[in-house]
């Protein structure tokens, strides 16, 4: 009768055919068991190495088959680099009982390949949460006691829908070098929208009492509104009269123009609306002369 059965758990306390990636005190269970030349063999599962060959007297009993209760490994990640093992090593137990020491799992966080890295004093990594943290296994990585609750949290809660955000492009200012002539190739900023968009916002901006109104429907500033319905007006997209301040139109509540602006609009229509030229004739930079552009068209004057 053989002195173990297939399902007990053993420790190995001695070797006759080699110790391969088991150490003296590894704990594994029995999952064959072989006869030769009289004597009683076994093969045993460890952590580190299946398959193990060991004779009768290499092992002692840790429990029987029947009475065993597998214990949950615990793992730790290592949070600071150390003299041997990288930072973010995951440090498994050893075996089931949940009485041996631990040991490193990914060999790529070892600094010193040569050598099998153990932690044998179990308190060095349960009891220092400076350096170890536990980790749990959720598929596929290791969280932490924390993110774990957040997971579980999340699942329960399930995914919510996305809000439903217009279609609508950006706006780009276009640089010296993207138009030459107003009346020349259209700018960038104009040309990026296409005219299923621009559809879309003239209906918004006709159903709409005031600017502030488009720009909350549409989710945008008030600014970019503006930059839409200047390229609308451009496309030759109708758009109704908008009341700009409340209690009149955008026309009747308009300020005066500057000084600057009218100057800038008499040297625009002086060298035939050639923008290159005007702005070097006042002096300022082309995105000036754009921004001086828009202001002028938004008072009203056919430039």
């Amino acid at each position: 009768m053989t002195k173990f059965k297939v399902g007990d758990q053993v420790r190995a306390v001695s070797q006759s055919h080699g110790w391969g990636k088991v150490s003296k005190g590894d704990a594994g269970v029995v999952s064959h068991t072989t006869k030769a030349a009289g004597n009683e063999g076994y093969r045993v599962n460890f952590p580190r190495h299946r398959s193990w060959n060991a004779s009768e007297s290499d092992l002692e009993l840790v429990a029987e088959g029947g009475d065993f209760q597998p214990h949950h490994r615990k793992t730790y990640k290592q949070l600071k680099d150390s003299v041997t093992v990288k930072k973010n090593a995951l440090w498994q137990e050893a075996c089931d009982d949940g009485t041996q020491e631990y040991v490193l799992l990914d060999e790529s966080f070892n600094r010193d390949p040569r050598q099998t890295q153990r932690i044998y004093d179990r308190s060095l990594v349960e009891d220092d949460p400076k350096h170890f943290v536990e980790v749990f296994k959720v598929t596929p990585e290791f969280m932490t006691r924390e993110e774990l609750d957040q997971w579980e949290s999340f699942k329960k809660r399930g995914s919510r829908p996305a809000k439903n955000i217009p279609d609508f492009p950006m706006v780009t200012t276009p640089s010296c070098e993207d138009v030459v002539d107003v009346f020349g190739p259209r700018p960038k900023r104009y040309s990026s929208m296409s005219d299923a968009v621009l559809t879309r916002f003239a209906g918004v901006w006709n159903s709409s009492r005031s600017i502030d109104s488009v720009a909350r429907k549409l989710k945008l500033k008030r600014s970019t509104v503006l930059t839409y319905r200047s390229a609308a007006q451009e496309r030759g997209v109708e758009l109704k009269e908008m009341r700009d301040i409340k209690g009149g139109s955008s026309q009747s509540h308009k300020k005066p123009v500057a000084k600057a602006y009218r100057d800038f609009y008499v040297a625009y229509k002086r060298n035939g609306s050639n923008l290159r030229a005007t702005v070097k004739e006042c002096g300022v930079k082309t995105t000036t002369g754009y921004s001086y552009l828009s202001v002028l068209r938004h008072h009203g004057f056919k430039v």
